[in-house]
C-alpha cells in the first residue's frame, strides 16, 4: 500500500515519532531490541530528560501457579517498599483469557485486590444489549437490527413464521420497521398516507442548510420548502438564519457566510415559527429528512417554541427500498436515475430534486399497493400492542432526560419484569442507569445527550467503567490494553507455546505475536517483569524465544532457567 502511495504521491514526506518521552531508558531500548526484530528503519530513541531506570526482572517458575504466587509476592514487596504505590497502577498482561482467569484465582487465595476485564464484561451482557437496542431503535426508527433484539424479550408472540412472511415480503418494498408504526395498520399500507396526500391532498418537500452536523450544538442557517397540493406547486418557503455558531467548513458546501447571514438572516424563532405556519397540515418530505428533523426540534426547544408532531416520509428510506444503486446520497440518484433538477446544498435547489425523486418512486410504490395490504393484514396483528408500545415511548423520548426515559423503557417493555427473577441481571440494569445518571449531559437536550451517551457506550470498553484510583491489580489480555499504560507491568505466561502462541506459530503468524509482545513491553512505564512457567498441562515448557530479544537490560531473579536456555 506504502509502495502505490509513494508512486501516486511522489511529493509525499515521512515522518517517524521515535523519541520517547514516557518511559526509561533501559526500557526503551528493550523495546527499540524488539522492534529490530521486524524493522529495521524504526529506532527508538528516549529524550534527552529521561531516567536511565532499572532492569527488566525475569522469573521462569516451575509451574503456573507458582508463576502467579512469585507475581503476587513482587506486587506486595512493592507496595510495602513504598506507602504511596498504587495497585491501580499495575498491570498483569497475558497472551490469552485462560492465563488471566488462572492469575485471578491464586490472587483471590493470596488477598490480593484485583479485577480481570472478563469478570466485569458488562456491555456485551445479553440484559444491557436489550435495554441499549430499544433507545437506539427510538432513535433510528429503521434500525431493523436493534427490533429483531427487541422481538427477542420478552416473548411477543410474533414467531419465525411470522417473521419469514415479512422478509419474503421485501420485494415489495416492506420491512419490518413499518410493522412497529401504528398508521401501517390504520391505513393497511406504510406508504398509503404518502400515496393518499400525494395525489388528493399536500406535500411538503423541504431542507435545511446548517453550520454543522450536530443537531446538539449546530445551527440552522437556510431553511426552504415547497408545498405541493394534488401533485403541483401551491406554495414556497425560503429564509436565512441569523447565527451565533459560526459556519466554520460548512461555508465550502453551502457558500453562506457569517457575514452574509449577519445581512440577510432573520432572527430563528421568527423563521421556525413561519415554517411550523406553512408546514401545518401537510406530510412532510425530505432526503434523509430525519436530520432536518432533529434540527428543526432541537433549535424549536432551545428557542421554546411548541412544535407538533410532523408525519413524515424519507426519499432516502424509499431508494433504499424500491431501487438498486451504488449510492443513495441525493446528487448520485438524480444522476443515476437521469432526473431533472440538481441539487446543490441550497435548500430550493435540492428540495426540487427530491420531489422529481419522489415522482420517480410513486408509480413504483402504488404498483405493489394490493399486494402489501395483503401482507400486512396477514401478519402485522401481532406487531400492534408493539407499536402503540414504540409509539409512546418515542413520544417520551423528547421530553424525558435519558435516564428517565431509560427507566420507562425497562417497566414499559417488560424487560425489568422479565429478568427480575435472575438478581444479577436485575442489578446490572440498575447499574446500567446508574452509569446514564454520570453520562446525562444537562447542558444538552434530551435526545442530543441520549445520543451522547450511545454513542460513549458504543466505544466503551468494560474497562472503562472502573475507576483509575480503586486500589486494584488490573489483569488484561495484550489486546485490552491497547492504549494503556501502567507503572509497572508484569507480562505473565511467557511460555513455549504459550506467548507465542502454538497455532501462531503453526500457521506462520509470527510476526504478528512479536508486534503483540512489542504492544506489551510498551506499556510500562517504570518497571517491567517478565514470567513464564515450565509445566503446562503435565508438558515441560522451555522459557519463551521472547526473553532472548530484549537486550541486555534484564537480570533473572528466583530462577535459572532462562539464563541457562538463552545464554
Amino acid at each position: 500500500m506504502l509502495k502505490h502511495f509513494r508512486k501516486d504521491f511522489p511529493h509525499s514526506r515521512s515522518f517517524s515519532f521515535t523519541t520517547n518521552y514516557r518511559t526509561t531508558q533501559k526500557l526503551l531500548e528493550a523495546a527499540d531490541s524488539v522492534v529490530g526484530q521486524y524493522s529495521t528503519k524504526t529506532r527508538l530513541q528516549p529524550c534527552a530528560a529521561a531516567e536511565i531506570g532499572e532492569d527488566v526482572v525475569c522469573h521462569f517458575a516451575p509451574d503456573a501457579t507458582m508463576e502467579a504466587q512469585w507475581i503476587a509476592q513482587q506486587i506486595r514487596s512493592l507496595k510495602k517498599a513504598d506507602e504511596s504505590f498504587s495497585l491501580s497502577r499495575v498491570g498483569v498482561l497475558v497472551r490469552t483469557n485462560n492465563r488471566a482467569a488462572a492469575i485471578s484465582d491464586v490472587f483471590t487465595r493470596m488477598d490480593v485486590p484485583h479485577f480481570t476485564v472478563e469478570q466485569f464484561d458488562f456491555f456485551r451482557r445479553q440484559e444491557i444489549k436489550d435495554a441499549i437496542a430499544y433507545l437506539r431503535f427510538l432513535l433510528n426508527p429503521y434500525d431493523t437490527r436493534c427490533l429483531h433484539r427487541i422481538l427477542l424479550r420478552p416473548s411477543r408472540g410474533i414467531g419465525e413464521v411470522t417473521l419469514g412472511h415479512i422478509e419474503a415480503a421485501a420485494d415489495l418494498g416492506l420491512s419490518l420497521v413499518d410493522f412497529v408504526k401504528p398508521t401501517t395498520f390504520e391505513d393497511g399500507d406504510p406508504f398509503a398516507r404518502l400515496l393518499h396526500e400525494y395525489e388528493t391532498g399536500s406535500v411538503v418537500v423541504f431542507d435545511t442548510e446548517t453550520t454543522g452536523l450536530n443537531p446538539g450544538t449546530d445551527e440552522i442557517v437556510e431553511l426552504g420548502g415547497i408545498r405541493f397540493e394534488q401533485g403541483k406547486e401551491k406554495g414556497r418557503f425560503h429564509c436565512y438564519l441569523r447565527n451565533k455558531v459560526s459556519v466554520g467548513d460548512a461555508y465550502h458546501i453551502h457558500g453562506l457566510s457569517d457575514e452574509f447571514l449577519a445581512q440577510k438572516g432573520v432572527e430563528p424563532k421568527q423563521a421556525l415559527a413561519e415554517f411550523f405556519d406553512f408546514i401545518k397540515g401537510s406530510l412532510l418530505v425530505g432526503h434523509n429528512v430525519s436530520y432536518d428533523l432533529r434540527m428543526l426540534s432541537t433549535i424549536a426547544q432551545r428557542l421554546n417554541l411548541e412544535m407538533e408532531k410532523l408525519d413524515y416520509v424519507d426519499t432516502l428510506d424509499l431508494a433504499r427500498r424500491f431501487i438498486e444503486a451504488e449510492n443513495y446520497s441525493l446528487e448520485d440518484l438524480v444522476d443515476f436515475l437521469g432526473l431533472s433538477g440538481k441539487p446543490t446544498h441550497r435548500v430550493l435547489d435540492d428540495v426540487g430534486a427530491t420531489y422529481h425523486l419522489l415522482e420517480y418512486l410513486i408509480p413504483i410504490l402504488r404498483k405493489n399497493m394490493a399486494a402489501r395490504r395483503l401482507v400486512v393484514q396477514k401478519a402485522g396483528r401481532a406487531f400492534e400492542p408493539l407499536a402503540l408500545e414504540i409509539q409512546s415511548l418515542r413520544e417520551l423520548a423528547g421530553k424525558l432526560r435519558p435516564p428517565e426515559l431509560l427507566g420507562e423503557v425497562l417497566k414499559r417493555s417488560g424487560l425489568m419484569a422479565y429478568y427480575e427473577k435472575e438478581e444479577r441481571r436485575v442489578l446490572n440494569l440498575q447499574e446500567l442507569l446508574e452509569i446514564f445518571v454520570k453520562l446525562d449531559d444537562q447542558s444538552l437536550d434530551p435526545i442530543s445527550s441520549l445520543e451522547n451517551i450511545l454513542h460513549q457506550l458504543s466505544l466503551a470498553r468494560n474497562l472503562d467503567r472502573f475507576d483509575p484510583s480503586e486500589e486494584k491489580v488490573r489483569i488484561l489480555t495484550v489486546h485490552q490494553s491497547k492504549g494503556l499504560e501502567f507503572d509497572v507491568v508484569f507480562i505473565a505466561g511467557l511460555s513455549q507455546y504459550e506467548f507465542p502462541g502454538y497455532f501462531a506459530i503453526k500457521e506462520g503468524r509470527e510476526e504478528e505475536e512479536l508486534r503483540l509482545f512489542y504492544v506489551a513491553l510498551t506499556r510500562a512505564r517504570k518497571r517491567l517483569f517478565m514470567t513464564g512457567h515450565a509445566l503446562n498441562r503435565g508438558k515441560r515448557r522451555q522459557p519463551s524465544p521472547y526473553f532472548n530479544i530484549i537486550g541486555d537490560n534484564w537480570v533473572e531473579s528466583g530462577s535459572s532457567a532462562i539464563r541457562r536456555s538463552y545464554r
